[in-house]
């Protein structure tokens, strides 16, 4: 739990709920679901759609990529929302999830020099949305990744 007390507090910021069940800390929304938990120093976030729930990894940032989906609970706007994540740029690598989330988004530069930021990390990319059915900047991301030597297993 200790590598992920920065992102506790921003989760009880964003007006998540801490509940301890044994070895197990839990985090819950505002209506008392359980968005995510903490065991053993591994975060882990519910997520019931593709790929189900995402793990992170002992010294590695995971960049997930997928369809934004608005206000839907299968997408990259329900794991910003969760408060679980950040929004990573430069360098500096955190064992955490990163997901692109910019108030001045300006397009596919804009995807792109975040995606840039995570090869240069050495990230771990996941993907949140099926590929099969990728458009508009989710298939960007693909294609772009790919074109920079990355492959997809389970895909």
């Amino acid at each position: 739990m200790y590598k992920y007390v920065k992102t506790i507090g921003k989760a009880i910021k964003n007006g998540l709920k801490i509940k301890l069940d044994n070895n197990i800390v839990k985090l819950l929304n505002t209506a008392g679901d359980e968005v995510g938990s903490v065991l053993s120093n591994v975060l882990r976030l519910k997520f019931p759609v593709y790929g189900g729930d995402i793990i992170s990894h002992s010294s590695k940032t995971t960049t997930l990529i997928g369809k934004f989906a608005k206000n839907q609970p299968n997408g990259t706007d329900a794991l910003i929302k969760s408060g679980l994540t950040e929004s990573i740029t430069g360098v500096t690598s955190k064992t955490t999830f990163n997901v692109l989330n910019d108030p001045n988004f300006s397009g596919w530069l804009t995807n792109q020099g975040w995606l840039d930021d995570a090869i240069a990390r050495g990230d771990i990319f996941r993907m949140i949305s099926d590929p099969n059915i990728a458009d508009g900047f989710f298939k960007q991301e693909i294609d772009y990744l790919i074109s920079k030597g990355y492959k997809f297993s389970g895909a």
